[in-house]
């Protein structure tokens, strides 16, 4: 039982740990996706043969 005890402790540790990085993580998934959207509006731009405009709503 105190095996388990400890075990809990140390993962209870664990996920604390992760919790930091989880907002830099989603923010590298945010700007990858702004990214993309920016490519694919330059692309469709080129597509066109005319200037998109993009606006950005924060």
């Amino acid at each position: 039982m105190a095996v388990v005890l400890l075990l809990g402790l140390v993962m209870t540790g664990v996920s604390f740990g992760l919790n930091r990085f989880v907002p830099g993580q989603q923010m590298d998934s945010e700007c990858r996706q702004l990214l993309s959207q920016l490519d694919l509006a330059r692309s469709s731009a080129i597509a066109a043969g005319r200037p998109y405009r993009v606006v950005v709503n924060l």
